[in-house]
């Protein structure tokens, strides 16, 4: 059972992986739920932010997804995400090309 949430804020080249449960968007931000080692986490970003509008972009790929988020030092593209598929090997999303 799923006690408690964890809020996680991801540093540089750091990766966090699960099942995307839920993607919520409210007035100024955008939350990833992530089933993580049955923990539940969520990363929030700022809606408008870069990273904000990939998470829109890959929302209906995402959703019920094994995916990774990693932080990256490219102001351009501050985060990587990548869909995961069932042998472990991910595609790439950016939204920006």
């Amino acid at each position: 059972m799923i006690s408690r949430i964890d809020e996680v804020k991801l540093r540089l080249w750091e990766e966090i992986i699960g099942i995307c449960t839920n993607i919520s968007i409210e007035p100024k931000t955008i939350t990833l739920h992530l089933l993580v080692q049955n923990r539940q986490s969520r990363v929030v970003f700022n809606l408008e932010s870069k990273e904000g509008k990939l998470i829109r972009y890959i929302k209906k790929k995402a959703v019920g997804k094994r995916i990774g988020i990693l932080r990256t030092d490219n102001p351009d593209k501050p985060i990587a995400v990548r869909i995961i598929d069932k042998n472990g090997a991910g595609s790439a999303h950016n939204g920006f090309d």
